[in-house]
């Protein structure tokens, strides 16, 4: 059985196996040194100093005497490279306006000059040197962009941008071309690799350079042509030279420019790839028997593993990926704790460590550092989940919400995150964590944690987590499942139903509240959904606690300051309207407005301060044709 190894900080670091081989790369002629002029003056024999990059090897000296007019020439000079002479007093003359002279070149250089002529003559100086790369190219201060177009190269267009101020001395970059073996298990998974290329770079970059990554997408769907592969879902694996392993970059894709873009402190080798499990395949994980702590409870911390899990099985993938525990030494993932100091015990670099951002004191400022699970890698050989010993890890479910209260994420919700990751898919830094997508639009509760009263159920993903990994997966968008009353019916996450009229919906789906949809509309399969009627929306209000009788007769409404009710509704159901005060979810029921205006569309808001009218309304009246990018369809199922 294949096994993958791969740690989770911010980035994924990933350890490999098997070599990195040059694939055919072009020769460049590089200026390593350009525009470079001494003058003689009328001291004792002056000298300039130049230092410039290069590869060890061999290159060439431009050297041109006087002016543009061939007066100003220079009698007698004596230049060095790196101490060693190259070109002696005899090699000038009135009557030689230029010289070329072979040069052997370090990494580093300096070139030194002594004038000995007439006050006033001057040289002009310029080396270039043969590299052999796809592109190679000299910064300084004011940056630049390098970019492929060598026609034959597999990495063609690929381009750097190096933002001013990110160097600060004369550096050369250098990009080639490398094939990387692919060590996958082909019985589980399947995945692409693009063109992976190698990047050096002989300064430091004080700020993150932007890589470029040409893609092919002729109809900017987001789908690789010739693949059935989403864009979004690539990864820049970058080689760690101090470790055995890679660190995962997120690469976004920029559908305009056809480009994967990616940000790097620093360069290395890169490969490019996707993946994912294959359907209807068994994945194995086993969880290491846990030293004692004083922070967390070794079941508690198995239960929201096993959470985590089957939140993905069950609310995403139809069952058709299940994750299965089996004993250490068997497994495709291993559970492990470890302490936290992660950097110290492989011997990361500063700059590694800083760039994985390992977070300090992020929970409950017990633990100093945290290690997150981290992801399986595509071209490794087996994925360790690390957990860090210096969290607690609670498996709790918030007591009745609190709009002053704040909690620290619990071990399902972070593990559920991770496993996404061992699933394949990425995700943007705000929607990173399952918690309500509208934790993230107000300013009071802009960072994690989420505030007990905004995050999400503790079991159940985000619409915006489950269309990402269905997607990714080749599986049609589904409606899912938000809330199960106490009467048994499965309430749909409204955020995930049509966006269309009532006449659409009546199109397709009974009004009796009984009676299952039968059809599509709007892209989405309804068949098995019941429409619900105003009468069993009012009682799913009334479930959340909305004071007994408050919504009884036609058209009632009922608001109330600081409401537990509300907030709690808003645990239930991801809002579908969020502004920066308040969230609120509603939409289309299957009753008509007995005045034969429109048709009822209920709703619940929620907000965010304690001075905010929290309201439950049964008497919003839309038109049969209307609809909105962000109305949703009270639907359940049994």
């Amino acid at each position: 059985m294949n096994r993958y190894i791969v740690v989770l900080l911010a980035a994924v670091i990933m350890f490999v196996r098997g070599g990195i081989s040059d694939s055919a790369a072009a020769t460049v002629d590089v200026v390593l040194l350009q525009n470079a002029t001494c003058v003689r003056t009328t001291a004792a024999p002056n000298t300039c100093t130049f230092t410039f990059p290069g590869v060890l090897g061999e290159g060439v000296l431009h050297i041109t005497s006087g002016d543009a007019t061939g007066g100003h020439r220079v009698s007698a000079a004596v230049i060095r490279l790196n101490g060693v002479l190259v070109v002696g007093p005899e090699s000038f003359s009135q009557q030689i306006g230029t010289i070329t002279q072979p040069l052997t070149i370090g990494a580093t250089n300096t070139l030194t000059v002594e004038m000995r002529g007439a006050p006033g003559s001057r040289l002009s100086l310029q080396v270039v040197e043969p590299i052999t790369a796809d592109a190679a190219a000299v910064f300084g201060p004011d940056g630049g962009v390098i970019e492929v177009v060598e026609p034959g190269s597999a990495i063609l267009g690929l381009a750097i941008t190096i933002p001013a101020g990110a160097l600060a001395e004369q550096s050369l970059i250098t990009i080639a071309g490398v094939s990387e073996p692919v060590d996958l298990d082909s019985e589980r998974e399947e995945w692409i690799a693009l063109p992976g290329f190698s990047v050096i770079c002989t300064g430091t970059l004080h700020a993150p350079a932007t890589i470029h990554y040409p893609v092919s997408d002729t109809n900017r769907d987001g789908i690789l042509d010739g693949t059935a592969f989403d864009l979004a879902q690539f990864f820049f694996y970058k080689r760690s030279e101090g470790w055995s392993h890679y660190l995962q970059l997120n690469a976004r894709y920029e559908p305009e420019a056809s480009e994967l873009v990616a940000d790097a402190l620093g360069f290395s080798t890169y490969n490019i790839i996707s993946r994912r499990w294959k359907l209807d395949t068994t994945v194995y994980f086993a969880i290491e028997s846990l030293p004692t702590s004083a922070y967390y409870d070794y079941w508690s911390l198995r239960l929201a593993l096993h959470q985590a899990f089957q939140m993905w099985e069950d609310q995403a993938l139809d069952n058709r990926l299940v994750f299965v525990e089996t004993p250490l030494g068997s497994a495709h993932v291993d559970v492990v704790v470890r302490t936290s100091d992660l950097c110290a015990e492989y011997g990361a670099s500063t700059e590694e460590c800083a760039a994985a951002a390992i977070a300090e004191d992020p929970f409950d400022f017990r633990g100093p550092r945290w290690i997150k699970l981290n992801q399986p890698g595509a071209f490794t050989n087996f994925p360790y989940l690390w957990v860090s010993e210096d969290e607690p890890w609670p498996v709790v479910v918030p007591p009745a919400p609190d709009k002053a209260g704040w909690s620290y994420l619990p071990a399902q919700v972070i593990f559920a995150h991770e496993i996404s990751h061992i699933l394949g898919v990425s995700f943007d830094e705000d929607k990173g964590y399952p918690c309500t997508d509208y934790t993230k639009t107000n300013p009071d509760i802009s960072s994690t944690p989420c505030r007990q009263d905004q995050m999400r159920p503790l079991t159940k993903l985000s619409a915006t987590d489950i269309d990402r990994i269905r997607g990714h997966y080749g599986l049609a968008k589904a409606i899912v499942v938000d809330y199960t009353d106490s009467a048994g019916r499965k309430w749909a996450d409204l955020t995930t139903t049509p966006k269309v009229s009532w006449n659409d919906l009546s199109a397709v789906c009974s009004r009796d509240g009984s009676t299952p949809c039968s059809g599509s509309v709007g892209g989405l399969d309804l068949t098995g959904w019941v429409w619900a009627t105003l009468d069993q929306v009012r009682e799913l209000f009334y479930e959340s606690g909305v004071p007994a009788g408050a919504l009884d007769g036609y058209g009632a409404s009922y608001s109330e300051r600081n409401a537990t009710w509300a907030s709690l509704f808003l645990g239930w159901f991801t809002p579908n309207y969020v502004e920066s005060t308040r969230a609120a979810v509603f939409g289309w029921s299957a009753t008509k407005d007995i005045y034969d205006r429109g048709a009822h569309a209920p709703f619940i808001i929620n907000y965010f301060s304690s001075t905010g009218w929290d309201t439950a309304d049964l008497q919003d009246i839309e038109e049969y044709t209307g609809s909105a990018p962000n109305f949703g369809v009270w639907l359940f199922r049994r």
